[in-house]
């Protein structure tokens, strides 16, 4: 029944005074374009978008967002496809789950979080690297005539 009202919403913010074609109209329902304003073809778009175009930037953070929903979206729609190892299908699955929670979220008065870092960057390194403890070994042992 909240699709129909997701289509009933979209009827209703039509400037044309007809009613829609039964495939558009089912086309709005399942799309449930509401509460964001957004679709999932609107998602993958940006998601892609994003994809693409990361590497000129330090963070995800500094990429020029759109909106701060889809900061969020496209951070979780990445950890999903990666630790699945999802296809494209796969990918606009999820990203219809994730803007239906999304949806929820915002219709139930909670505010859409602005774009920060989950966690912060390390302020100081921690240490030497695993590799580099190695080579460290290996030129004490080849010092001693060792190695």
């Amino acid at each position: 029944m909240e699709r129909v009202d997701a289509g009933m919403r979209m009827v209703r913010r039509q400037e044309r005074p007809f009613l829609p074609s039964p495939g558009q109209f089912i086309k709005w329902c399942r799309e449930g374009r509401c509460a964001l304003g957004i679709t999932t073809s609107d998602v993958m778009a940006e998601y892609w978008k994003w994809r693409k175009l990361v590497f000129r930037y330090p963070s995800s953070e500094q990429y020029p967002w759109p909106k701060p929903i889809f900061y969020h979206i496209c951070i979780e729609l990445r950890r999903r496809g990666t630790d699945g190892q999802l296809c494209q299908k796969e990918l606009e699955h999820e990203a219809g789950e994730i803007l239906a929670m999304w949806e929820k979220r915002v219709l139930a008065g909670k505010p859409i979080p602005p774009i920060r870092r989950a966690l912060a960057a390390p302020v100081s390194p921690k240490g030497l690297t695993p590799a580099e403890l190695l080579k460290a070994k290996y030129q004490r042992m080849k010092a001693d005539g060792r190695a």
